[in-house]
C-alpha cells in the first residue's frame, strides 16, 4: 500500500505540500501537476478514515464518527428488553449524522 510519505520522497516534496495538493490547497501549478503524476504512476487511494482521525487537531474535538456500547451481563444482551429498547433507540438517531454503532 501506498502511502503519502512515498509519494513525497517520490516527488522530492513534504508530506504537506502533499496533502496540500490533495486538498486542494494553495500550491504551484508545477507542484500541483508533478504531485499528481507520482499519485497515479504510484497508485495511491487516500485513506478516508485515516485521514478523518488523523486530521482531527483538538483533544477535546476528536471525532471518529464511532458510538461504542458496553454492556454487562450472563446472558445474551440483545434478548434483554431494556437493551433492545435502548438500542432500537439510540441507531436510528445516529444514521442520519452518519455515525457508527458498535455493540459489545
Amino acid at each position: 500500500m501506498v502511502t503519502i510519505e512515498d509519494v513525497a520522497k517520490k516527488v522530492q516534496k513534504s508530506m504537506m505540500t502533499v496533502f496540500r495538493v490533495i486538498n486542494n490547497q494553495s500550491v504551484s501549478d508545477k507542484t500541483r501537476r508533478d504531485t499528481w503524476k507520482v499519485i497515479e504512476q504510484m497508485g495511491y487511494i487516500l485513506n478516508l478514515e485515516g485521514s478523518r482521525l488523523a486530521s482531527l487537531k483538538k483533544p477535546f474535538a476528536r471525532r471518529t464518527g464511532n458510538i461504542g456500547s458496553i454492556t454487562f451481563s450472563t446472558y445474551n444482551k440483545s434478548s434483554e428488553p431494556f437493551f433492545a429498547e435502548i438500542m432500537f433507540i439510540i441507531i436510528p438517531k445516529l444514521r442520519p449524522q452518519s455515525e457508527k454503532c458498535l455493540t459489545i
